[in-house]
Formats: structure tokens, sequence, C-alpha cells
């Protein structure tokens, strides 16, 4: 595909790097933000509904007029995307919390067709906006140049390639990305409420309170926290302080699933399993709701049949699930590890000791990972939250407890790579003395 990258792309003019980005105008910041807008939802149709269907013709006309109005306004339209930073001609976009959102998807779209962002000098029609759309439909298997494709041709549109995009900004994005305004702490609270409300919303359901709720339905939030976590895991670990006594299994399954990717990632994981670890957070206490209040909050020592009851939570969790959908690879897995992950490490090995003498193992099976990690993440967002019968225990505390008090109950090389983990992101002031795992 030819190599298109406009010579007036920025008013400088200058080499990347050489000249700082100026934040683009505000009517070209309107502008920008509406193209944004209408490519988001556009691709999304595109993926269920042919390009020539009538339904695009409303949105593609509003296109059309947003690209006429920024080439009467600038005479040419150069948009360019990265991960984080939109260019608009002669300057980058300041995001808001929707356009994040829908930059990321469009960002992933033209990626996986191997582009950048797009050229237009001079004004162009619905019909060719129709071709410009059929890139991203479900149906397209055609290489794209700088044209289009063979069969659908571009004409006042070129298509920037994705390498020589990534070259061109690799200078520019960090200086720009000081200036964009995006208030990154207050978007992960979004996902996080988000994430508590499914949670919420499924669990209401299970209990025939709620309307319908697919649990793949949140398959998207948990992607939307694996990404927080890859672009910005000091912030995201922040959240994990976020608690609520009243609405416990709520936001304990949302920070197990986000304690998951944190642990997940420290060991390779990739997106896909990380959003499968991560789903095993969303679900592995949701069997709460069959073993009464009185017990789940009793303060004082529970009795032998209480106990038995609180055993039975991961069954009962498993029994819902398989109620709630079809059998498939997916849900037995999750079906595995949730029986695993309450099971003491150490009654699943035939030698012990061999278990304390080489660290550095981790188990073959992903699902025997995933329910290892689910162990750790549970139980320290339990001992780090309030409860009726006990204040929340502090992190150093939470993790020696884990470490002296708990020893045998987790997998010792998962256990020794959380504690770094937690040390580096948050524990500062504890000591290799307290965190020893031996």
């Amino acid at each position: 595909m030819p190599d298109y990258i406009d010579p007036k792309q920025f008013s400088s003019g200058a080499p990347a790097g050489e000249k700082r980005p100026k934040e683009a105008d505000s009517k070209t910041q309107q502008y920008g933000k509406q193209l944004l807008t209408l490519l988001y939802m556009l691709i999304r149709t595109a993926k269920i509904h042919d390009p020539d269907n009538a339904i695009f013709e409303k949105p593609l006309t509003q296109m059309r007029d947003i690209i006429n109005l920024i080439l009467n306004k600038d005479g040419m339209l150069n948009l360019i995307l990265s991960e984080n930073v939109v260019y608009l001609n002669n300057g980058f976009l300041k995001l808001d919390i929707s356009t994040i959102e829908n930059l990321k998807y469009i960002h992933e779209e033209l990626k996986s067709k191997g582009l950048g962002g797009f050229v237009v000098e001079k004004p162009v029609t619905v019909d060719e906006l129709k071709n410009f759309i059929y890139l991203f439909s479900r149906n397209m298997r055609e290489e794209i140049t700088e044209s289009g494709t063979e069969q659908r041709r571009l004409i006042s549109i070129k298509m920037s390639k994705y390498k020589k995009i990534q070259e061109m900004l690799s200078g520019m994005e960090a200086a720009a990305t000081e200036n964009i305004q995006i208030d990154r702490k207050k978007y992960s609270l979004i996902v996080y409420a988000r994430s508590v409300y499914f949670v919420k919303s499924y669990v209401q359901f299970l209990k025939g309170e709620g309307s319908p709720v697919n649990l793949n339905q949140g398959i998207r939030m948990i992607r939307d926290l694996v990404e927080l976590c890859k672009s910005d895991s000091q912030n995201f670990i922040g959240i994990l302080t976020v608690k609520s006594e009243e609405d416990y299994l709520y936001y304990h399954s949302v920070n197990t699933a986000m304690l998951n990717i944190l642990i997940g990632m420290e060991f390779g994981l990739n997106k896909e399993q990380l959003t499968d670890c991560a789903m095993l957070g969303f679900i592995h206490d949701i069997g709460k709701i069959k073993v009464s209040d009185a017990i789940l909050n009793k303060k004082g020592t529970l009795t032998p049949f209480e106990r038995q009851e609180v055993s039975k939570i991961p069954l009962h969790t498993i029994k819902l699930l398989l109620r709630a959908r079809t059998l498939d690879k997916h849900l037995m897995d999750r079906i595995i590890a949730i029986s695993e992950y309450n099971i003491d490490f150490i009654k699943t090995l035939k030698n012990p000791e061999e278990a304390y003498k080489n660290l550095n193992q981790l188990p073959s099976s992903p699902v025997g990972i995933y329910s290892r990690i689910l162990s750790i993440s549970h139980v320290y967002d339990a001992l780090t939250s309030k409860r009726p019968w006990r204040d929340a225990f502090k992190v150093q505390d939470a993790l020696r407890m884990m470490v002296q008090g708990m020893k045998g109950k987790f997998d010792p090389f998962i256990l020794s790579v959380f504690i770094r983990m937690m040390r580096y992101y948050v524990v500062s002031n504890l000591g290799n003395a307290d965190i020893s795992i031996i």
C-alpha cells in the first residue's frame, strides 16, 4: 500500500519532535469531535449492516457535511489517530470522557486494517463515504490501498498507512500528551462505577429481582479495565481503595477482577487471557446470594453448620452459572477455576516441600493460573475491606497475614510476585523482612 502522509499535515512543517504540537482551535475541536462520533457510530453499524443499507443515509450525509465544513475552513482535512491522541490538521483535539471511548474503538479498527488515518483535499459525496465505510464492514476481505479497494475506489479520500503514521508521531506524542487535559482518574472511576453497576444488575437478575442480564455484556467493561491497567496501572491500582461495606459483594467482585488483571499482566497474559481471568473476579462470589445475610454478616464465631454453608459458596456460584447459560469452553474454564480457587495450594501437591524450593514455575494450564491468581486477589481484597465484624486491615498487615498466617494457602511463586507488585505500587514502607515468603 502506498505511503500517504500529506506534507501540509502540520503548519510548522518541522520534523517530528522539533516543535510542540498545538491544541486545535475551538471550531476545529467542535468539528473534530463530531467527526469522531460519526466515525464511531458508522464503523460499529458496518459490522451489522451493509453500507448500502438505507440506515446509513442520514449519518453519512452528516459526515459529508462535517468533512466539507472542515475543508471550507482549513482547505484540507488530515485526521491522524494514535491510541491516546487525535490530530486534526494543525493541532490535536482536546478529548473528553465520551471521545476517549470512541477514539479507542476507532484506533483499533484502523490499526487492524493497517491504517492510521486519512486525508481529504476536496469535497466528498455520500457514495464515496459508503465506499470508505465499506473498509470496516464485516464482509470486507480485499486488500486496502490509499485509494480504498479494487471494487470500491476512493477519489477524494486518501488512506494513511499505520506504520508510517506511527513513525511520524514517535517524537510528537509525548509532547502533545502533556498538554491534553484528560482527567484519567475521573474516566477510570466512571469505568469502575459502570462495572460495579453491571455486577449489581447481574446479581439482581440471578435473584429474580431485575431485568435479564447476559454475562457477556460485561466483557466490554472488562476490556476497558484491561486497557486502563495497561495505560495507567498506578492510577488503576489506586481505585482499589474504593470500598463499600453495604454493597460489599459488588465492589469486591470488581476489585478482585482488577487485581486479577494486575497480577495477570505481571505474568504476561495476553488481552484475551486477561479478560477471561478478570471475568472470574466478576462472578467468583455470586454464590453468596444463596447464603443468608445473617451468616455472611455475623459478628462472632460461626457455628460448624454456618461454616459449612459458607464453604458451599463456590458450588452455588457454579450452579448459578450453569442455569444462566449453555455450556461452552469459556464456561467450563470458569467453572474449573472457581472450583479450584478456594482449595489451599498445598493440598493440590503430591510433594508439598517442592513448592517452596523452586519459586519459578507456573502451572501449565491457563485455568490453573487463573484459579491461583483468583485465590490471592479474593483474599487480599476481602482482608482490606471493612466487614460488619471487623475493620479493614491495612495493606501491609493484610500482606503479612497472607504470607505468615496463611502459609500453604497460596501458590508461593504467584504470591511473591503479587507482593513485589504491591510494594512497587503501594507499600513503600514495607521492608523485606515483612514480606518474606519463606
